[in-house]
């Protein structure tokens, strides 16, 4: 986390009392206010966290390094993280909270930098919400171990699933649409992230969406403005399903679902099929979001 943001979080504390940072919603309205609108994806992370309990789990431990580890690991499990961002979320609770210094070790990811690309029919203007909207579709298809077909009771988390991240990560509002099965494996218009998942029920998700729209909710989870369509925006959107697949898996588990892993996100561009791309070819419940500011 960048030093200006970890002084501003140590200003909140300081004059309104650590107990906002333990209430999710007071503490969004509160950080928005001293941020003012600027650290976007710091606060985005920061406020998922809290969301999970993690600043409550570390004001009140009295094991405080056990707890740090337990909690990196469970946003990277259960909401899709990335080790270092977890770590980075974990370590600065704990210094603003509790003024611990101490820096959490984690496994070295390999990141994915911008290309330096020159200016050609690459590039584009920014993106821009047409009417103020863009759609997503979310895609889910699984087998259930425990017998039966795809049931709604394990459909609705993923929706439930892609609607928080929409709003926490990319901060726009996901309304959901018409639901329809689908039935055979068809080509797929526009860029695809998808992510496997096993446990009692195994199967896939997938986020399909245009190239514009990948653009703009790259833009946003990036807190810049992205132009070209290039390895970081197709990394972003890997990270959008898997945030989307960890927070379902999370919310599967609360209603005794178990999922036990999920897998490594892939990317695909336009023009190839579900088969082509190796899923499992069955039927699928697809679920349009229109996504708002």
């Amino acid at each position: 986390m960048e030093q200006g943001f970890i002084d501003i979080l140590k200003q909140l504390v300081e004059e309104q009392v650590n107990a906002v940072m333990l209430d999710s919603k007071q503490f969004k309205s509160v950080l928005t206010d001293y941020t003012k609108n600027e650290y976007k994806k710091e606060s985005r992370f920061l406020i998922q966290a809290v969301e999970a309990g993690v600043a409550k789990a570390i004001k009140e431990t009295d094991n405080l390094p056990a707890c740090k580890r337990g909690k990196i690991r469970e946003l990277v499990e259960d909401y899709g993280l990335s080790p270092e961002v977890s770590a980075a979320i974990v370590d600065t609770l704990a210094l603003v909270l509790r003024g611990d210094t101490s820096k959490s070790e984690t496994q070295t990811e390999t990141k994915t930098e911008k290309p330096q690309v020159e200016k050609s029919a690459a590039s584009q203007p920014a993106p821009k919400l047409e009417g103020g909207s863009y759609k997503i579709e979310v895609n889910v298809s699984f087998r259930d171990h425990r017998g039966g077909g795809m049931k709604v009771e394990c459909i609705n988390p993923f929706a439930k699933s892609f609607s928080y991240v929409s709003e926490t990560v990319i901060n726009c509002k996901a309304k959901r649409c018409n639901v329809y099965l689908q039935s055979a494996a068809k080509p797929v218009t526009g860029v695809t992230a998808w992510i496997g998942f096993t446990g009692d029920i195994e199967g896939r998700l997938l986020l399909t969406m245009s190239k514009e729209t990948a653009l703009y909710a790259a833009s946003a989870m990036n807190g810049e403005t992205l132009t070209v369509f290039d390895d970081l925006v197709k990394a972003t959107i890997e990270e959008l399903v898997n945030m989307t697949a960890g927070v379902a898996k999370n919310k599967l588990n609360e209603i005794g679902i178990k999922i036990g892993s999920i897998t490594k996100p892939s990317f695909f561009d336009d023009g190839y099929t579900e088969k082509d791309a190796n899923l499992v070819d069955k039927d699928a419940m697809v679920m349009p979001f229109e996504v708002t500011k």
